[in-house]
């Protein structure tokens, strides 16, 4: 398939735009060198050398991190790998575990004390369709996607064909849990927690729990209005409901169809409505 790309366009600010670009345009190309070079630096920088890290990442992110104070930067560790970076707003106190692919051809906002990638979580039991504690064993890794193709393989052609993207947002105190994927347009609620291995592809809710491929919402999240932070580090995080695999939870009450296999979960600082 021949290579039509139109050479006098503003391929950049037609990407950032959610346009139609090509991807190999020199100054995109460029770009991502830069940011190459800066993510191999980060990559193996010594650990315990937070200023230095936090230098690259100030020239990483750029403008999405200006804002912050040193202490306010996100904890990243790595790897970590990115197409630009500089199309990545942060809040503060972001945590993002080993792994973590952001592929930011589109603007992406994460904010205040996100988590990527961290342990225990969540998944959909394959055989009851409950939602079940547990310890996945896979990598932490979780992608966010901003990047999108066409289906068509005439339009697509290879790598030199009209590539777009849509933004991605994700709001405050969200949980993604290791190996989860967020696609391209999706925006996350605030509170809301994404179980491990999920695939997001439509935008959730404030103060929900979501989990399975494509991801769909199993709990509205109720937070205990007399709860305090102090009491985290007397009650713990984990849950104390005991499961039973054909009738659901046991010993739950105080929520509408727990009869029919829904139930609470209290959880720290939360209560947990499913179904």
């Amino acid at each position: 398939m021949a290579d039509q790309t139109p050479s006098h366009f503003d391929h950049r600010a037609r990407m950032l735009a959610g346009k139609t670009y090509f991807s190999g345009d020199a100054s995109l190309v460029a770009e991502r060198s830069r940011t190459f070079v800066l993510l191999q630096k980060y990559n193996t920088t010594d650990p315990a050398d937070r200023a230095a890290q936090i230098a690259i990442l100030r020239e990483l992110f750029q403008e999405g991190v200006a804002h912050l104070t040193d202490d306010e930067m996100p904890t990243m560790i790595p790897p970590l790998f990115c197409d630009y970076g500089s199309h990545v707003s942060f809040g503060k106190h972001v945590f993002f575990n080993f792994g973590t692919q952001i592929l930011d051809v589109c603007p992406i906002k994460i904010s205040d004390r996100v988590l990527l990638g961290t342990f225990p979580t969540i998944f959909l039991h394959r055989a009851t369709s409950l939602l079940q504690p547990t310890h996945r064993k896979t990598g932490p890794s979780v992608s966010l996607s901003t990047a999108e193709h066409a289906i068509a393989p005439t339009t697509r052609n290879g790598v030199v064909g009209a590539m777009y993207g849509k933004p991605i947002t994700i709001g405050d105190d969200v949980w993604v849990g290791g190996g989860a994927i967020v696609v391209a347009g999706v925006k996350i609620g605030n509170g809301t927690t994404v179980g491990a291995g999920s695939v997001v592809t439509r935008s959730l809710p404030s103060m929900s729990v979501a989990v399975g491929n494509p991801a769909r919402v199993v709990r509205k999240i109720v937070e205990d209005e007399n709860w305090t932070v102090e009491q985290a580090w007397d009650e713990g995080g984990g849950s104390e409901v005991d499961w039973d695999e054909a009738a659901g939870a046991v010993g739950v009450n105080g929520c509408a169809g727990a009869r029919d296999g829904g139930g609470v979960e209290s959880s720290g600082r939360l209560r947990y409505c499913w179904k």
